[in-house]
């Protein structure tokens, strides 16, 4: 039986592992200067220079874009890969995107603040595409049925998160883990860390886990 998270390593193989690197910088790429802000609703942010940001700016590409299509194309061998290895059905990618998040030379600040990415149940998989130090991802104790996703704090201040893993950043790793848990990352010390995220419906094989597409879509490989 699945048990979640799940961390893999060199779930493809290295030749792929350096396409995929080399390929993410050819992306369309977008600037976030917090990449929370679209999910929580907190006025109080001051971002006054990159120096005193309270996390990493982000620079985000949506792999599904029209734009992006190419792309997409070059990693969908790689991606169906992936979740075979996991053996996990696909019945929709519901999002699906790289992101880069540059690195604080102090090495403290967060790359992102806790989160859930959507309230509809759904796997996240996230693929680590570089080496670097640092840039862990936190998972938390606590899950969107614990801390509305509509509050406007932050989610350690309504209340307490407990760490319940920490993994860290390798090239070719992959974790997955159940959407429903409040999620951060950390940044990385010495390079900007790059990452793919996917936000999936469907369900493992052994049926473990389930996580049903609202929007009943078929998501077809070919």
């Amino acid at each position: 039986m699945i048990k979640l998270p799940l961390v893999i390593d060199d779930v493809i193989e290295k030749r792929l592992q350096n396409e995929i690197e080399d390929i993410m910088f050819d992306c369309k790429w977008e600037y976030y200067y917090d990449i929370n802000s679209t999910n929580y609703k907190i006025d109080y942010r001051k971002f006054l220079s990159p120096f005193q940001y309270d996390v990493s700016p982000a620079i985000i590409t949506n792999i599904l874009s029209e734009v992006n299509s190419e792309i997409y194309n070059v990693l969908l061998s790689p991606v169906k890969n992936i979740f075979d290895k996991i053996n996990f059905d696909v019945d929709e990618i519901s999002r699906f995107f790289g992101c880069i998040y540059t690195y604080m030379q102090n090495g403290k600040k967060p790359d992102c603040g806790a989160h859930v990415d959507n309230i509809i149940p759904h796997l996240v998989l996230v693929y680590y595409v570089n080496d670097c130090e640092g840039g862990e991802t936190i998972l938390y104790d606590k899950t969107i049925d614990d801390i509305p996703i509509d509050i406007k704090c932050y989610p350690d201040e309504y209340c307490d998160l407990n760490v319940k893993h920490r993994i860290i950043h390798k090239k070719g790793r992959v974790l997955v883990f159940d959407g429903k848990f409040y999620h951060a990352g950390s940044a990385s010390k010495n390079v900007n860390r790059c990452v793919l995220n996917f936000n999936l419906f469907g369900k493992f094989k052994d049926g473990s886990y389930e996580f049903i597409n609202p929007k009943k879509k078929i998501f077809n490989y070919r």
